[in-house]
């Protein structure tokens, strides 16, 4: 070509954007192809072919990821490229190569050029594999933010309070809290969760539940626990409102770098347990009383005689006595 000296310009200038450039003549189709060679990255000529669009739907069988193989050759056609190029525009296209048999993502991106009467298309050939792939890490870290969201929202009327946290650097979010749980004014997000943990709760924590929440939020205990067992559950105390509430934590591992922590109020039902196990165990005394003397009744008898039974049984030799009162003996 006569402008093969011109081409090594400006493949000189593509150099650190472009792997390989082919310039293509328009009217002829003969074209000449840039491309670096070994670990310096500057284009020099290659190769030069007579037919580009030809002889590249021939030479991509076989180096083109094969689900990518036919979207590519269909876009080596030259009128389509010819049309899409026209009025400054430009043409781009994505796929995947293979090298060393992994697929690798590449873009190819077409414009025309005029030089001296005739016209010439510029195809560089870029690696993109980086950029799509920060691109994929993107989407997945997003969607599972929405995710992480619409699960949030959707145990909202569960828990107090839900945090996920990393657990290598520490860092959390808070994804909801109510009004009662605000008013406690503990960060919403962070870079130390422990940390963070550890001061808190010494202000809004129950002062005789401090040194089990303390030891709870240890971070070598914390994970040790929900490694070894896949999550963990404890019950504590808050002040809320200068009340001690019943709460409970929950923490279960989400995903390779992070937990969840879930807070949920408790008190409704542990107080109605214990008013529950207070009333169960009047009940249980009154069964075993003569309503009228106070007297330990028959019930009770039976239940302290197959106590007895039961240790005699497992070979224990337990202390009791037996007296006879017969009201009636002459």
């Amino acid at each position: 070509m006569a402008m093969s000296r011109s081409f090594a310009e400006i493949a000189l200038a593509l150099s650190l954007d472009y792997e390989s450039v082919f310039f293509v003549d328009v009217q002829t189709d003969v074209y000449e192809q840039y491309a670096s060679h070994g670990n310096i990255h500057r284009l020099e000529l290659s190769y030069a072919g007579e037919n580009f669009w030809e002889e590249s739907r021939k030479n991509i069988v076989g180096v083109i990821y094969p689900e990518d193989l036919k979207m590519l050759t269909a876009s080596l056609d030259k009128e389509k490229v010819l049309s899409a190029t026209e009025g400054g525009r430009s043409f781009s296209v994505a796929y995947r190569m293979l090298v060393k048999e992994k697929p690798v993502w590449y873009s190819m991106k077409m414009v025309r050029l005029s030089y001296e009467g005739v016209e010439y298309l510029i195809v560089g050939m870029s690696n993109i594999d980086e950029q799509i792939q920060q691109s994929e890490d993107l989407r997945r870290e997003t969607s599972k933010s929405v995710t992480y969201g619409q699960i949030a929202l959707a145990l909202a009327n569960q828990y107090e309070s839900i945090y996920r946290v990393n657990f290598e650097s520490g860092s959390y979010k808070e994804y909801r809290a109510n009004d009662e749980y605000k008013e406690l004014s503990i960060e919403t997000e962070g870079e130390d969760f422990w940390g963070d943990c550890q001061r808190n709760l010494r202000r809004v924590v129950y002062k005789e539940d401090i040194p089990l929440v303390s030891e709870a939020f240890k971070k070598d205990v914390f994970l040790n626990e929900l490694f070894s067992k896949g999550g963990l559950s404890f019950a504590y105390r808050l002040l809320i409102g200068d009340v001690p509430t019943y709460m409970n934590l929950t923490a279960v591992i989400s995903d390779e770098k992070h937990f969840i922590v879930a807070v949920s109020n408790i008190d409704f039902q542990v107080r109605r347990e214990h008013e529950f196990s207070e009333a169960l165990g009047i009940a249980l005394e009154k069964s075993r009383r003569d309503d009228l003397t106070g007297i330990k009744n028959k019930n009770a008898y039976a239940e302290f005689e197959a106590n007895l039974d039961e240790e005699i049984a497992q070979g224990r030799e337990p202390c009791f006595a037996v007296a006879v009162c017969d009201l009636f003996a002459t």
